[in-house]
C-alpha cells in the first residue's frame, strides 16, 4: 500500500479504499462516531501488525473519495490519527 505524507495522517491507499491508523480500539471508535455525526460511513478495521511493524492496531476504512472530508471532519472535532 502507498502511504500518503504531507497531511500529518498515517492515510494508507488500496485501490478506491483508504485507510488511517487510529491506534486503538477506542480511537477507532471516537473517529467513527466523529464521522457517522458527518454523515460519513467508515468501517473500524483491525490493521495487521506486519503492517504497521507493531501489536495490535486499530484503525478506520473509506472510500477513498472522502478522504478530504474524513480528515476536515476529524481535525474539527480534535482527533489527530497519524503514523506510527
Amino acid at each position: 500500500m502507498n502511504t500518503s505524507q504531507g497531511t500529518g495522517y498515517g492515510l494508507y491507499r488500496s485501490g478506491a479504499l483508504c485507510r488511517l491508523s487510529a491506534g486503538s480500539m477506542t480511537a477507532a471508535m471516537k473517529s467513527q462516531r466523529a464521522l457517522a455525526r458527518n454523515a460519513i460511513k467508515v468501517n473500524v478495521v483491525k490493521i495487521s501488525s506486519s503492517e504497521e511493524g507493531r501489536g495490535c492496531i486499530y484503525g478506520i476504512e473509506f472510500p477513498c473519495v472522502y478522504s478530504g472530508n474524513v480528515r476536515t471532519t476529524l481535525e474539527s472535532a480534535g482527533i489527530r490519527l497519524s503514523h506510527p
